[in-house]
Parts: C-alpha cells; structure tokens; sequence
C-alpha cells in the first residue's frame, strides 16, 4: 500500500504545511507553574519538528483564568506568557515546521482546586459518575467566555503561531454545549441543534475576527460520546458538516 500523499503539501487556510504528519496536542506537564512555556517545553516540541512533522500541535492551552486542569497546564489568559510560546514555536519554525496550539477551556473535566474556581459546564451535570457537578454558565457568562478565546488566540498569533485549534471534544467545556446528554439549557445555547452550536459559530467568528485571518481555524470534535443521550456518529458527522461551514 502507498501513501504517497502523507509526503505531499497541504493547504489549510493561509497555511500551508509540507507534508501531512501532524503531532496531536499531548499534555506533558512541563509547562511552568504560571503557565508560561519552560526550556523543557520548547525543546521537547523541536525535537519532534526534527523528526520531520510538518505540523506540530501544542498541548490543551488554557484559554480562561479559572479553567485549569492541573498545576503545570501552558496558558493563554494573559500577555504574561506570550514570549514563552514565541520559544516554542521559533525552535519549531527553525527545523521548517509549523505550528498549531490548542485553546483549550477544560470545564467540568477541570480541577477546581488547581483552578482555584469552581468548575463551570453548559448545564450542571457531571461529565461522568462520580465526578463533582459543574455550575452552569450563565447566559452573560457564555459570551464573556467567547471574548477569551478570541484574545487567546489573538496572542497566540502574536507569540508567532500559525493555527489554532479549538477544543470541542472530551467532556471539555465547548463539547457539553454540543452535547444533548450535558446541555438542558433553555437559553439561545440550548435545545435545537442550531442553539447548541451556537457557542462554537461564536467562538469561530470570533476567533477569525481577532486573527484577521491571518492564522488557520482547526476544530477538535468526538466521533462519539458512547454515553447514553451523548452524541453518536451521524451527530458528529452533523457538526462536522456545520462547522465546515464556518469556514473551518
């Protein structure tokens, strides 16, 4: 079997990439404590851009003060660690690859006392038996939320980045908006299919509108929730198809 295309170049959006190998975002916890990119940060991802990857994926960035999954997790909250990413993405940029990061708000999958603020989902349900319930974001709060990203991805192109990636999956923040299992909200973000994407359509636009399209858009989404009322498959295919035309 030939895969002759893995080898080629890809266009995505004003990106264009050498090849198609790709390192997925992987958390790796060598980020500092104040969320600032480390030595070691920067010279784990160039040893992988070394190897030849044509795009490399920084891991789960936080997006929000307050959505921290764990104590050494990279973030995006504020200029503070802009010229920690820049490192990252330099020594990454010098070995001919590209480079994406993942904004990331961790939502009822958090820890609130890594956080140090209670963790904040679509609707007040547990991403999975046993975990704490999440408080419900408030309808105010859903917009604030979508101006976070935007900036987050605003410094992410300013560190040098040349795509971000929005998280949509796992139980994180934006899925138990996708989600008919985690959303009962009964606001303009719940109920019909068009609500409940309706925080993703903003998080988009409003990603595009602070990088001028300067940057590539990506979107990470489940192919199944496999919980019950979760999504399944041709849900997922659904989204797929409504977020490609946001334009992603």
């Amino acid at each position: 079997m030939k895969f002759n295309a893995m080898f080629q170049p890809i266009n995505i959006g004003p990106m264009t990439v050498k090849n198609r190998f790709v390192v997925p975002p992987m958390g790796n916890n060598f980020a500092n404590t104040d969320g600032s990119m480390s030595e070691q940060s920067a010279a784990y991802y160039r040893e992988r851009a070394k190897g030849g990857f044509g795009l490399i994926t920084i891991e789960a960035t936080v997006v929000h003060k307050g959505a921290k999954g764990g104590p050494r997790k990279p973030c995006l909250y504020d200029d503070s660690t802009i010229e920690s990413f820049r490192k990252v993405v330099d020594a990454c940029h010098a070995e001919g690859a590209k480079v994406s990061v993942q904004l990331q708000n961790a939502g009822p999958e958090g820890n609130a006392k890594n956080a140090g603020a209670p963790i904040q989902a679509a609707t007040a349900i547990a991403s999975a038996d046993g975990r704490d319930i999440p408080e419900e974001v408030t309808t105010e709060e859903v917009y604030e939320l979508v101006k976070g990203y935007g900036l987050a991805a605003k410094r992410a192109m300013e560190a040098g980045v040349d795509a971000v990636e929005i998280h949509m999956a796992h139980g994180y923040l934006v899925s138990t908006f996708l989600s008919p299992r985690t959303n009962k909200r009964l606001d303009e973000f719940g109920g019909s299919f068009e609500n409940r994407m309706r925080f993703s359509r903003l998080i988009i636009e409003e990603v595009k509108k602070m990088t001028e399209g300067k940057i590539a858009v990506l979107a990470r989404i489940n192919s199944c929730d496999e919980v019950p009322g979760g999504l399944d498959v041709h849900d997922s295919a659904a989204i797929a198809a409504y977020l490609e035309g946001c334009g992603l």
